[in-house]
């Protein structure tokens, strides 16, 4: 998922030829100029991209990519996955940690209260509880890391 959409940031920028872009200048070119999505799902992704650090929100509110270009390979013809799932992309951070620590043998009630025992007693926020817990039970947490580093510095979810 992740990588999806850092095609799609990739796509919007190299279309735009610029490496700054306001807010409305990118969901109109996903919803108006490029027609893959209708503006509140423009929207919705914008606002997964910026959470996940595809995009970068410079001072003055600009929006940057949050990756080198040079890492990304578009097809000439590139389109998004029709199969992309928006709404699972829109879901806060904290929701989609807990759901990666869960199993069939940890219910979200208990892997709650697991992370915030262990950010208690090692003085960590939540997110990066969470992402302690999600290691030591086995897990593959490394695409949260972006976002929770991003969460972290700026403090915001």
């Amino acid at each position: 998922m992740k990588e999806e959409i850092r095609k799609i940031v990739a796509s919007i920028f190299n279309m735009a030829g610029t490496g700054l872009l306001s807010r409305r200048e990118f969901v109109n070119m996903l919803a108006h100029n490029l027609r893959w999505f209708d503006p509140e799902t423009s929207k919705k992704l914008l606002n997964a991209a910026v959470r996940s650090a595809q995009i970068r929100v410079t001072p003055d509110g600009m929006l940057e990519r949050g990756f080198d270009p040079d890492t990304v390979t578009l097809e000439a013809d590139y389109t998004p996955d029709p199969d992309l799932d928006l709404d699972e992309m829109s879901k806060p951070l904290v929701e989609r940690l807990i759901e990666a620590v869960c199993d069939q043998s940890l219910s979200k009630k208990d892997a709650v209260k697991m992370i915030n025992h262990v950010g208690e007693e090692q003085n960590l926020l939540f997110p990066a509880a969470a992402i302690h817990v999600g290691i030591s039970r086995g897990r593959d947490m490394s695409e949260f890391y972006n976002e929770v580093n991003t969460f972290i510095i700026n403090g915001e979810m």
